[in-house]
């Protein structure tokens, strides 16, 4: 099935920013703007979604691009109605959001005092964001460099090379010899090094020279012509006539991270898109948790009832303090950096696992990174805030809370299919769970529920 959409099923994709297939198009949303994209979800793209197509309309003015496998190579790409690709050799800002600070040129050094020349562009962003490769290259740096705290280079054609510098924690598998990606991460934001704050200082060098990355002239990629003209020509061609038969586009929108409670198969049988807005309700998610662990610790909905019943039962409703408890926080998204934010000021020791989230970026956000097993073994109160995935699905279940300590508490905002329901009911009923507070359920609205 061949599937015309405004954005896809978009996660990860941000409304407040464009990417192009290739490169980006780092500019706010105006009035006006759109985007439209079309896939290629067939059996023959390989069981993975296959963006095929993508126009761009700004100010304006429209940008189409087309996806096309050189044969020479074998490397995919994008590329406009004339060949040209739309992949600049290297990106000026390889972070997707962040404040410019300071410009290249010479200033005075706000740590030592004099004037020496600043080398490079500073983009100001919280800690933990992550920073991308500017163009295809080899990484021939990543470690500690002095001033410049943990820092990345990389090794680009024709003698260019980016430096990522005051790096809270490198990307995993990111060292030296590496071969890295235009757009791969590489790193993630701090203030490691002489920083006088969380920001990245990025560098761009020509034949060892350094230039300002804002100005340098920067060459598209590639360009066809003759024969690989005409071969491209022909799968724009295909991919055109493939447009022309989709239907008209509707939306779907829903307020949170995941599109899993959507069926999004049905929507794009019937050509509407699936979209979803990450990040949009982070703050109100880990302020309910926070809220559910303290009703937890206190007994509210057990007294809540209790006293509707007409009953006295003050002495057996005697709460406890989160003040010196560990919190153990499954998923260190933005959700769960939220959540840690507010619990250290309950005075909660606070341990996380996460296998996309590096220690130095844990440690950044005042949490310790553990193992699941850990995590699961370690903590008095446990919050879950993961997608769900064939990985995570039932991860909390009868063997998982065996191993919890005796009388844990559990928040679950994330997903109802997390929890396996029976297991609960039963460690609930023993004892071994001492409280679980839910917002969430595999099936919903919640009817017959254990």
């Amino acid at each position: 099935m061949h599937d015309q959409r405004d954005a896809g099923v978009a996660q990860g994709i941000e409304p407040r920013s464009y990417g192009k297939p290739g490169g980006r198009v780092q500019r706010g949303v105006a009035g006006g703007d759109s985007l439209n994209v079309f896939y290629d979800d067939s059996e023959e793209s390989g069981g993975r979604d296959a963006l095929l197509y993508a126009s761009l309309t700004t100010r304006g003015e429209t940008y189409r691009y087309y996806r096309f496998q050189t044969p020479d190579d074998g490397l995919v790409d994008y590329y406009d109605d004339n060949g040209r690709s739309s992949r600049k050799f290297l990106v000026r800002k390889p972070i997707a959001t962040g404040e410019t600070r300071s410009g290249f040129g010479y200033r005075r050094h706000p740590i030592l005092g004099y004037y020496k020349m600043h080398t490079g562009v500073d983009w100001a962003a919280p800690i933990g964001t992550p920073i991308f490769a500017a163009g295809n290259g080899v990484v021939i740096m990543a470690e500690w460099h002095g001033g410049y705290g943990r820092r990345v280079e990389v090794q680009h054609a024709n003698g260019y090379i980016t430096a990522y510098n005051h790096m809270s924690g490198f990307a995993r598998d990111i060292a030296k010899g590496v071969r890295v990606k235009q757009g791969q991460t590489v790193g993630f934001l701090g203030s490691t090094g002489l920083s006088t704050g969380p920001h990245l200082h990025y560098e761009v060098m020509v034949n060892g020279h350094f230039v300002d990355p804002m100005r340098v002239k920067l060459a598209r990629t590639r360009e066809f012509d003759g024969k690989l003209l005409a071969d491209f020509k022909r799968e724009r061609d295909r991919i055109d006539q493939l447009m022309a038969k989709a239907p008209r586009l509707r939306v779907i929108g829903r307020a949170g991270v995941g599109v899993d409670n959507i069926d999004a198969a049905a929507a794009t049988r019937r050509g509407i898109v699936v979209m979803n807005t990450p990040g949009a309700n982070a703050v109100a998610v880990a302020e309910l948790t926070i809220a559910l662990m303290l009703g937890l610790a206190r007994k509210l909905p057990k007294a809540n009832s209790t006293m509707h019943a007409g009953q006295w039962e003050k002495k057996s409703l005697q709460g406890a303090e989160l003040r010196g408890k560990t919190l153990g926080i499954l998923g260190l998204g933005r959700i769960g950096l939220e959540v840690a934010k507010r619990a250290k000021g309950f005075g909660l020791e606070i341990i996380g696992s996460d296998p996309f989230v590096s220690a130095a970026v844990a440690r950044e956000n005042g949490i310790k990174l553990v193992t699941l097993d850990e995590l699961i073994a370690g903590s008095d109160y446990i919050t879950l805030h993961v997608g769900l995935t064939p990985q995570t699905a039932g991860v909390i279940n009868a063997k998982s809370i065996a191993a919890m300590k005796k009388g844990v508490r559990i928040v679950n905002c994330a997903r109802g299919e997390l929890i396996e329901d029976a297991a609960l009911v039963e460690a609930l009923k023993s004892g071994q769970v001492g409280g679980a507070a839910l917002d969430v359920f595999a099936v919903e609205p919640l009817k017959d529920s254990p």
